[in-house]
């Protein structure tokens, strides 16, 4: 594929590619002084349900059985993905079980561990299991400071795979007008066959959602995938194939109030 995942998207970026058949939300918060959070969350349960079917499907051929007994017990699957679930999950995941710490330096260590929070929560009564971050913001400047830290981490990683991450995104603010322009950098290169059909199959039916919710008025929104607009919110929607492959252009101009 062209294009993994956002480089902001880097301490979740594990999970999220992960997630067969589930939407990835990314939602920006803004007050009226330009101070916020920007959260990135998915739901991991699309990805247990499709990837347990998949196994069955693929058991069921292995044995020679798919033509018999028809159809995959979908029952047993639910079953199975919330037997050992507790019945509530509300969790904080600790900045070193997602990164690397000796990859980050002492003052992006201490910014992200008061400003990120990286959670999980849902359980068998919701029948959800959310992952995501959220980063608490003071300023645009504040907000590109995150992506700059994933960048900085990205590039010193051993990780080659980590380092075919692509993709830069900057946030400006010129009078009330809130500008996001992503420019690319690297691509990740993909020869298989096979990747690609796999792509096809996880990404089927799913979006990437970006919502931005401002305190002010949104007197004029542009941008590609913009799907609804109202006076204090405009959410834009991409196909998640489309996203991966760095078909689309997740830009957007909004003027404020």
């Amino acid at each position: 594929m062209k294009r993994i995942l956002h480089t902001v998207l880097f301490l979740v970026v594990v999970s999220l590619c992960m997630s067969c058949g589930a939407d990835i939300e990314e939602t920006i918060t803004l007050d009226d002084q330009y101070q916020g959070t920007y959260e990135v969350q998915t739901d991991m349960i699309p990805m247990m349900r499709s990837m347990a079917y998949q196994f069955a499907v693929f058991a069921k051929s292995a044995d020679g059985n798919e033509d018999e007994g028809g159809k995959i017990d979908s029952a047993k699957i639910e079953a199975d993905i919330f037997k050992d679930m507790p019945e509530v999950v509300d969790s904080i995941i600790p900045l070193h079980k997602m990164t690397k710490e000796a990859t980050l330096s002492p003052e992006d260590k201490i910014k992200l561990e008061k400003q990120l929070k990286m959670y999980m929560k849902g359980g068998k009564k919701s029948g959800q299991m959310i992952m995501g971050m959220l980063y608490t913001f003071t300023s645009i400047q504040d907000l590109n400071e995150l992506n700059a830290i994933m960048e900085r981490n990205k590039e010193s990683s051993e990780d080659s795979k980590l380092k075919q991450l692509s993709g830069n995104v900057s946030y400006t603010l010129s009078g009330n007008t809130f500008t996001r322009i992503y420019s690319e950098k690297t691509k990740a290169s993909s020869n298989e066959e096979n990747e690609e059909l796999l792509a096809q199959m996880m990404f089927k039916n799913t979006f990437y959602r970006t919502t931005v919710n401002s305190k002010r008025k949104i007197l004029k929104a542009k941008g590609s995938g913009l799907k609804m607009q109202k006076d204090h919110q405009v959410v834009f929607e991409y196909p998640m194939k489309d996203y991966m492959d760095g078909t689309i252009k997740q830009d957007f101009i909004l003027e404020l109030e």
